[in-house]
């Protein structure tokens, strides 16, 4: 049998990991068994890991990415490590398609993001690549470092592997998250998301913590705003989804933007409707460090 490519770059991994929002373990096993032996299947977070018995049965079972089950669709990734690259100085016209198109000819390219400021919506000025293996990475660091994408010429070179948070800011109880915002906001701020995410997956995170009143979503730009019923519930979604991972990556929960109504805020303290103010105010979103 020929060789291709893709099972090059997955012939590592003898494990798949599956998301899907209701799929039980016996549908999952009868769908992913037709392509090689499975020696275990555990669900980890919001997806199940199957392991087969032969790396091929990986790239074998890749196609069933997409397929539906009771109209909904499957997520199909290969757990094989993704090694990134940074890329520094490209325009505000540079996308993630735009990004892709210059990196996507290497055998083992996987994705690549552009960085935005949520507040402007403007790209930050760099982004990121991925691939599976990471000679091809070392190969797209000096093919492409000092030429053009887009109107500008920019810099590549290995990701630096982020810092984490003290661990007393990771581990911020309920209470502690609930007083680091106006006691009226309810609005999440989700960032770091797959462009895999859709509208009913995000709803399926949070419906769990509570009556979902809004979703925003940008799912291109990596980020979105969920609207829950109370202060306490968003409190406790972001308290239990921070760091999460999610189509294989962690995303981020905090304090989201919110518009406080001085009407309804008023009438809960029982004042009268004279008092209140002719305008509302709106509490500006502060991007996660």
């Amino acid at each position: 049998m020929q060789t291709t490519p893709e099972l090059v770059a997955h012939q590592k991994t003898k494990k798949l990991q599956i998301l899907h929002p209701d799929a039980t373990q016996e549908e999952i096993i009868q769908i992913f068994a037709r392509y090689g032996q499975i020696s275990n299947v555990e669900s980890k977070d919001d997806r199940w890991v199957v392991t087969f018995q032969d790396a091929s049965s990986v790239h074998m079972a890749l196609q069933e990415n997409g397929r539906l089950l009771r109209d909904k669709q499957f997520v199909v990734e290969s757990t094989q490590e993704i090694v990134h690259i940074f890329v520094g100085d490209i325009g505000h016209d540079v996308t993630d398609e735009v990004l892709a198109r210059h990196f996507g000819h290497m055998k083992s390219f996987s994705e690549a993001r552009v960085m935005w400021d949520y507040a402007t919506g403007k790209s930050r000025g760099y982004g990121f690549v991925g691939f599976r293996d990471r000679t091809d990475a070392e190969e797209a660091i000096r093919e492409m470092n000092g030429k053009k994408i887009g109107q500008r010429t920019v810099r590549c070179n290995w990701a630096a592997p982020k810092q984490r948070a003290p661990e007393k800011m990771r581990q911020s109880s309920v209470e502690e998250i609930a007083m680091q915002s106006n006691p009226y906001n309810t609005t999440v701020y989700v960032g770091n998301i797959s462009v895999q995410m859709d509208f009913d997956q995000i709803c399926n995170l949070f419906d769990r913590f509570g009556q979902i009143v809004d979703v925003r979503p940008q799912f291109q730009k990596g980020y979105a705003f969920v609207t829950l019923d109370t202060h306490e519930n968003a409190a406790m979604a972001i308290h239990s989804l921070n760091g999460q991972h999610v189509h294989g990556k962690p995303i981020k929960c905090s304090w989201g933007r919110e518009r406080v109504d001085y009407y309804d805020m008023y009438y809960q303290q029982g004042w009268y409707p004279y008092q209140y103010p002719p305008y509302p105010m709106y509490v500006a979103h502060q991007e996660p460090q």
